[in-house]
């Protein structure tokens, strides 16, 4: 069976599986950099030695983590076809319309 033998229907039947495997992809991406960032805070924590060290320390991952989340957000929201150019992200595929 080769790829010309799928029927148009057929081949947008396969658009939720694929942006279900898109959106774990990029999920399991986000999981890694996260822990990452977690580990690092976790040494900046223990380096700490005053109250005030220890407040820089968590201002700084706080603004960090604020950054990250805005990134990844918008990275999703590419994801999901919130821009329809034509860099490789899937496209809305529009079900239901």
């Amino acid at each position: 069976m080769t790829w010309g033998s799928f029927s148009q229907p057929n081949i947008a039947a396969w658009a939720p599986l694929q942006m279900g495997q898109a959106y774990s992809a990029k999920l399991m991406e986000f999981g890694a950099i996260n822990v990452k960032s977690a580990v690092e805070f976790a040494g900046e924590l223990s380096k700490a030695k005053t109250p005030t060290d220890l407040a820089e320390a968590i201002a700084n991952e706080t603004r960090r983590r604020f950054e990250t989340l805005t990134e990844q957000f918008e990275e999703l929201s590419l994801l999901f076809g919130a821009s329809k150019s034509s860099d490789g992200a899937p496209e809305d595929v529009g079900l239901g319309d």
